[in-house]
């Protein structure tokens, strides 16, 4: 075996291609293994039979992770903003 180009070094393998689809499977050209993986279904809030004072504290949750994913994502863009022009 030669030595490879760079092309065929950025080409994904078949094993690495694999992964990605079990990784995101989600969307078009799911393959079988991901596809004939039963589905999980959510059940609304109010379906779940919560009290008033359980469904507050979830919520309270919810929007805490929630704040915190969009504190995560504007501290990102902000350090992105420092490296280049946008």
């Amino acid at each position: 075996m030669g030595t490879m180009t760079s092309a065929e070094l950025d080409r994904p393998t078949d094993d690495c291609r694999a992964e990605q689809a079990r990784v995101v499977g989600r969307g078009r050209g799911r393959k079988t293994a991901v596809k004939n993986r039963p589905r999980r279904r959510r059940r609304s809030l109010a379906s779940r039979n919560l009290d008033e004072i359980e469904l507050q504290m979830l919520r309270q949750k919810i929007n805490g992770r929630e704040r915190q994913r969009m504190h995560d994502l504007n501290s990102a863009l902000d350090a992105l903003r420092e490296v280049g022009p946008m």
